[in-house]
């Protein structure tokens, strides 16, 4: 009966640990998740919803990348819109010509979480390292999204590159 006692004693103080640790916010998202925690957007210098720009640059050249559908939240309000998928959008835009095996840095502000996509026939996840990924080393016309995301939003952005 001893030994009951003791353990449950030691697995409620466990547990009451745990608990006064998530309660002051000693946990992070990376400690629950296995991921680091996305960055906040900040609105203060953007009107709301915000349309940040985001760049492709290639050694020194910078090229502004087309922004999707986007989703923001600010307090209780919450806005979403829809956009023309990646490959409707690139039938307006004029592909951004680079050579084989091209480094492309993305830049967009406040930091945000970034995927990149190539869409061909299908939608195909692209290796991003950092911030940068690298274009194919066969010629033809290149379709990318990048979605970027922060704890309160999530922007998709296209870009077309051409590899000559």
């Amino acid at each position: 009966m001893k030994k009951y006692l003791i353990l449950l004693i030691i697995v409620c103080s466990t547990l009451m640990g745990c608990n006064q640790k998530a309660e002051e916010g000693r946990y992070d998202e990376k400690e629950l998740t296995g991921k680091p925690a996305l960055h906040k957007f900040d609105f203060n210098n953007h009107g709301f919803p915000p349309y940040p720009p985001g760049f492709i640059k290639v050694d020194e050249t910078r090229s502004k990348m087309e922004m999707g559908g986007f989703r923001w939240e600010k307090g209780n309000t919450t806005t979403l819109t829809d956009a023309a998928s990646p490959q409707q959008i690139a039938e307006n835009f004029k592909a951004i010509v680079l050579e084989p095996n091209s480094k492309v840095n993305i830049q967009i502000e406040q930091d945000p979480a970034l995927s990149a996509y190539l869409w061909d026939s299908e939608r195909e996840k692209v290796t991003i390292e950092g911030t940068q990924i690298t274009i194919p080393t066969n010629k033809g016309r290149y379709i990318y999204e990048v979605v970027a995301k922060w704890s309160n939003g999530e922007v998709s952005y296209t870009i077309v590159v051409e590899v000559e």
